[in-house]
């Protein structure tokens, strides 16, 4: 009986007094941003981990090569043989930028695409074929469904509503010309990838290695031509053997030095530093009012106090009588910081990443480790109020608080 008067009473203090309304919304406030902050960093850190695993560019690698040992050719030969590799190729067949020449697709002359030379199936089709095979004249293309004929300067610059949807253009010949050309080349849709699906931006589309080579032999044979170099362009099976064709391949004299492709952060990194920021801003001013409103409290319910004492009520049962108040605000206070947080991620998503093509599936989470830091925290605030209350309830003259 004497716990259920306790609980009562902490209970009843919370509800009569209005100071807890302001208190419950600062802890609110508080739980709710490291709710979201650990979220938002665990979420995008699990999204570049699966990035790695889209695209065969982020396995596609720059590796050089002893020229006093090999030329291209049996350095090309040489590599093939290791285990692992799909596919070793010459700079020439890797890259190039062209640009949109079809009214029906695009009329914005200021377009660019980049152009890849690559292996029959580079990405995951979800619509028409692959690469092999094609028995057509033309030059075979895989292409996003979110078509983006634009090269941007940021990541901040891709957005949706610039994008084309091409949904329907398999097998359509769409013409196109080297960047700094006026003459048409005619390509074929042959396939549509999800550029969203593969945390990519939907400028690149693939060709085969041989289109590559001689759109570049074509069109720029200068930057080729009279070069000698000691590298290659090496794709894996899978980005988690690296390290064991890293090995095998130094015995024979060859070294990875890069991969063609690197996961631009700093979007995402700034993302993070601005929302904790705010957050840590945010949080350390909620804490020092909701401190505030317990001292304050505290101090002014020393009438209420001393009645307890002279009613038989111990120090520490009067100390549990407020603990199980502050409890109160933490645990009402959690309730309301769970549908912030839904609101939060609401906003961001609705109205930041919606128009952001390469975070479209960007799925944020709540991240169980907050929970054990508002544990601490919310352990801290009973300890801080339990010996703050201490102190006050021993001095004998209430008055001097």
């Amino acid at each position: 009986m004497e716990n259920k008067s306790i609980a009562f009473l902490g209970i009843k203090n919370y509800i009569r007094d209005k100071r807890n309304i302001i208190s419950t919304i600062f802890i609110s406030l508080i739980f709710s941003l490291i709710l979201f902050c650990f979220a938002y960093a665990k979420s995008i850190h699990n999204y570049w981990d699966d990035s790695v695993t889209k695209l065969v560019d982020y396995r596609t690698y720059i590796v050089s090569f002893d020229d006093q040992k090999y030329n291209i050719k049996s350095a090309i030969k040489k590599l093939k043989d290791h285990n692992h590799v799909v596919e070793v190729f010459d700079e020439e067949s890797y890259l190039i930028s062209m640009k949109v020449r079809d009214d029906e697709i695009l009329k914005d002359k200021g377009n660019g695409i980049f152009l890849i030379g690559s292996i029959k199936k580079p990405i995951n089709i979800i619509s028409g074929k692959d690469l092999s095979n094609y028995k057509g004249n033309k030059i075979p293309l895989i292409c996003a469904k979110q078509f983006y004929p634009f090269i941007e300067n940021t990541q901040q610059e891709y957005v949706k509503s610039k994008s084309i949807d091409i949904t329907d253009k398999i097998g359509y010949i769409m013409n196109m010309s080297f960047i700094l050309s006026d003459e048409k080349e005619q390509f074929e849709i042959v396939g549509l990838y999800d550029a969203e699906a593969n945390h990519t931006h939907g400028n690149v589309c693939y060709t085969t290695l041989n289109s590559v080579k001689r759109l570049n032999n074509k069109y720029q044979p200068e930057v080729f031509s009279n070069e000698k170099v000691n590298y290659l362009y090496m794709i894996i099976d899978d980005i988690e053997n690296k390290d064991i064709v890293s090995k095998e391949i130094e015995s024979d004299g060859f070294k990875i030095n890069i991969s063609t492709l690197h996961i631009n952060k700093n979007m995402g990194n700034t993302i993070i530093k601005f929302v904790s920021i705010i957050s840590l801003i945010a949080i350390s001013l909620s804490f020092v009012a909701f401190i505030f409103i317990i001292i304050k409290k505290i101090v002014k319910r020393k009438d209420d106090y001393f009645v307890l004492k002279t009613s038989g009520y111990s120090d520490n049962k009067i100390i549990l009588i407020n603990n199980v108040e502050v409890l109160c605000n933490l645990v009402i206070g959690l309730l309301f910081s769970l549908a912030f947080y839904t609101i939060y991620i609401y906003i961001f998503q609705k109205f930041y990443l919606y128009d952001k093509i390469i975070f479209s599936k960007l799925s944020i989470q709540i991240n169980y480790i907050a929970f054990i830091v508002i544990f601490a925290i919310a352990i801290l605030i009973i300890l801080f109020s339990s010996i703050y209350l201490k102190i006050k309830l021993r001095i004998n003259k209430t008055k001097r608080w």
